[in-house]
């Protein structure tokens, strides 16, 4: 699952204390957590009692656990508690270096893993925008981070070039020279259109 910080924006909005606990931001099908029943939006503050505070404690956390075990993982999901079994498997390497070339989803040197808008993300993410590219992880620290870009944003032109596809927001980097200004046009829910302002 792709997974990132609890910021003072997200934390308030879910009802949570700040910075504690781990933001899920996507799902991957077939995997472990999908099969426990974890989904993306779901804020996991516990693993096997013990209190997530970040991405790295929490990996930290299900490293030390052998694979064929259990964790058992507390979740807030729309502001309720929830209790999860997760069965611990080894990473396969092959299926994460095959994701990561799969063309509808793509991470970049500013700190977003972006994917193109399908009607399931769209769900998933309660939006109707149709066109664009979808943010699903920002990277804890990253120059997106630190500018306020959120998952769930819809990136719609980057340096006033239009974005239909991951293969247009691509493209559309390249062209930014390295130290370059990079100005995202994006739409987000409950505030519109936005412009974030970065450097590549």
């Amino acid at each position: 699952m792709a997974i990132q910080d609890v910021n003072q924006e997200m934390a308030e909005y879910y009802g949570i204390e700040a910075k504690k606990g781990v933001f899920v931001a996507d799902v991957f099908k077939g995997d472990p957590a999908d099969a426990a029943g974890i989904k993306a939006k779901d804020i996991i503050v516990e693993v096997n009692g013990q209190k997530v505070e970040s991405t790295r404690q929490l990996t930290s956390l299900v490293a030390g656990i052998p694979v064929g075990q259990s964790a058992k993982l507390k979740v807030i999901r729309d502001g309720q508690p929830k209790n999860f079994t997760v069965k611990i498997a080894k990473r396969d390497d092959g299926k994460v270096a095959a994701r990561s070339e799969v063309p509808e989803k793509r991470e970049d040197l500013l700190g977003l893993r972006v994917s193109g808008l399908t009607p399931e993300i769209a769900q998933r993410f309660n939006i109707r925008e149709a066109s664009g590219v979808i943010v699903i992880e920002v990277q804890s620290g990253s120059q997106a981070d630190e500018a306020g870009m959120r998952v769930g944003d819809i990136i719609k032109e980057v340096n006033h070039q239009t974005v239909e596809s991951v293969k247009d927001y691509s493209e559309a980097l390249k062209k930014v020279s390295k130290d370059g200004a990079v100005n995202l046009f994006i739409w987000r829910k409950n505030a519109g259109f936005l412009v974030v302002k970065l450097k590549k």
